[in-house]
């Protein structure tokens, strides 16, 4: 009984625990010439600054969203038409779980009666409400990638307009492609559902990684990263979008007691849950972006001191830190 309590007798169990699978990390890194180091320090990166400002973030998209979305919408059924109407639950769906979209949806229908209205004070509170948003997003994804950002109060804004005119494009290219599905399955219910099921996985996966290359490569200042770089990324992160999202709405509908808790300010609360995730994983995939780009060969103009993880040890040296100790943190 009182070897246990020995900590030579641990430290003996732990070392000889974590010796193999030191060895097999090492060969690994060895395998992929460094690319497992390389996200190492990516996912240590994140784990430091990203939950801290991804929660930032989902405050910002709290008040910037709703007009935003409400906006697009408008202006879709105005080009579209009204048959548009019915695809709107089908295009929430597509980037929020099913109570988000649904309490949504049941807001932008009762708006759309009200359309000149709305959509005038729509685009008189997004110049303010999106400016906040990428603006702060921008600095983010700049401090991830180690580029300069700031700009004057005009830049932010066209960027604003440039971000809510390429959403604005998805999101009726969307509109379009879903009544285009739901026609196609009237017409070939029998021979091609199947490829009908399958493509419309695929298609809010491709959207989805749309949206995050464009994030990654266009919002950041001057971050001239690999395109090799940021499409494997945006890939992951849309594939990683879409599983969250089904994962939240499982959560939502079998374990979640939030309802309970939180009463008539459930919907605020899941909206910003699921801002939360969401940003988060922007900034892992920026992380992961910055890494491979690294890894494939640096075309990164950095202006930062990167702070770098503690060498990771099981029994001794896997990861070795680059460049600066964390002592040397100049990334605020």
């Amino acid at each position: 009984m009182k070897r246990l309590f020995d900590r030579t007798f641990w430290k003996y169990l732990w070392l000889s625990i974590s010796r193999p699978v030191e060895r097999m990390l090492v060969r690994l890194n060895n395998m992929t010439d460094g690319l497992l180091g390389e996200l190492f320090h990516a996912i240590y990166r994140f784990t430091k600054y990203g939950p801290h400002e991804a929660a930032a973030l989902s405050y910002y998209a709290l008040f910037s969203l709703f007009p935003l979305i409400l906006l697009i919408i408008v202006l879709g059924v105005s080009i579209v038409g009204d048959s548009a109407r019915t695809q709107v639950g089908d295009v929430l769906a597509l980037f929020f779980p099913g109570e988000t979209a649904a309490v949504l949806q049941d807001g932008i229908t009762l708006a759309l009666d009200e359309r000149g209205s709305v959509s005038l004070f729509a685009a008189i509170t997004l110049v303010w409400s999106s400016s906040s948003l990428f603006g702060n997003l921008e600095a983010v994804l700049g401090r991830t990638f180690g580029v300069p950002t700031g700009r004057k109060i005009y830049e932010r804004r066209l960027i604003g307009v440039f971000m809510i005119s390429t959403f604005i494009i998805f999101l009726v290219a969307s509109l379009i492609t879903n009544l285009l599905f739901s026609f196609l399955n009237l017409l070939f219910l029998n021979q091609f559902n199947t490829w009908l099921r399958m493509a419309s996985l695929f298609i809010p996966t491709a959207f989805n990684a749309a949206i995050f290359a464009m994030l990654y490569g266009f919002l950041p200042r001057r971050a001239r990263l690999r395109w090799d770089a940021i499409l494997p990324s945006a890939l992951l992160g849309g594939l990683a979008f879409e599983l969250a999202k089904r994962v939240f709405v499982y959560y939502l509908s079998n374990v979640s007691t939030l309802n309970y808790v939180y009463g008539s300010v459930t919907t605020v609360v899941v909206f910003m849950l699921w801002a939360y995730y969401t940003f988060s994983l922007v900034l892992i995939g920026a992380e992961i972006c910055v890494a491979l780009n690294e890894w494939l060969g640096p075309q990164l103009t950095s202006i930062r001191e990167e702070s770098q993880p503690p060498t990771l040890m099981l029994s001794g040296q896997i990861f070795p830190p680059r460049l600066n100790p964390p002592d040397q943190d100049t990334r605020s």
